[in-house]
């Protein structure tokens, strides 16, 4: 089944393979045989432990990604947004098999494209060898990306790590109305508290005091990063950039 291209999620994985040229034909070949899925609100994607002989690309909606933790609360590494990849970290257990080392959940209804390792791997195959290479760089650069922004998150206060939350949120999600950047997803304060390492009442108290602040704002069951000195502009311009990035892969 191939994958409808009005959709913005593939948009912008297909801009990304093609800007590692990546050729149309092989992006092609992989849209020809994946498997559309759509998960309603709160629908377990994939579990830890479970086959990891999938990959998945979120093409519309938000799916939160946990790293269960054996006899303590789940981390919430992130919110995944359309393009992203999920299921790519995996794992072998004792028999060889490839296991998912994390959790995902839909957060709001979201459609997948399901993709084989196997037929990831025909295509790669082949590839030339000099997009491989910069394929593989890329992979690099990825990794080093998610260990810098945990490694930065752990040397911050929990304010801190709040208001970081909020800005990457706002970059991946944000919509830019009057007021400021408003990020359109239900999150709760147990998901904040989860995303940042703390407890439910201490985001509550960190909400208070942000808002008091003026560093955040509620709308409904709904945040904004308000348009005030307070608030660093770089949430702006990374999202007139992400805004900038959409039109181009559109085209």
């Amino acid at each position: 089944m191939e994958v409808p291209e009005s959709l913005v999620g593939w948009q912008r994985l297909e801009a990304r393979l093609k800007g590692v040229g990546v050729p149309r034909s092989a992006v092609a070949a992989l849209a020809s045989r994946c498997t559309l899925v759509r998960y309603p609100k709160g629908a377990v994607l994939f579990r830890q432990g479970g086959s990891g002989d999938l990959i998945f690309v979120l093409l519309s909606g938000a799916a939160k990604v946990y790293c269960p933790v054996q006899g303590a609360a789940s981390i919430l590494m992130e919110v995944a947004a359309p393009g992203d990849l999920l299921g790519y970290a995996d794992f072998l257990d004792s028999a060889g098999a490839r296991r998912q080392i994390f959790e995902v959940h839909a957060l709001a209804p979201c459609s997948v494209a399901l993709f084989t390792r196997s037929h990831i791997a025909e295509v790669l195959n082949a590839l030339e060898l000099n997009v491989l290479v910069h394929l593989l760089e890329r992979a690099g650069s990825l990794w080093a990306d998610i260990i810098r922004r945990h490694v930065r998150l752990l040397g911050m206060s929990l304010r801190e790590r709040l208001q970081a939350v909020f800005d990457e949120l706002g970059t991946k999600f944000g919509v830019e109305d009057a007021r400021g950047v408003l990020i359109p997803l239900e999150i709760g304060q147990e998901d904040l508290a989860q995303m940042i390492g703390s407890s439910r009442p201490m985001v509550s108290r960190l909400l208070a005091e942000m808002t008091q602040q003026h560093s955040i704002a509620r709308q409904g069951k709904n945040y904004i990063i308000p348009r005030t000195p307070v608030v660093p502009h770089r949430v702006h311009a990374q999202l007139l950039r992400r805004n900038i990035e959409r039109i181009i892969e559109s085209r």
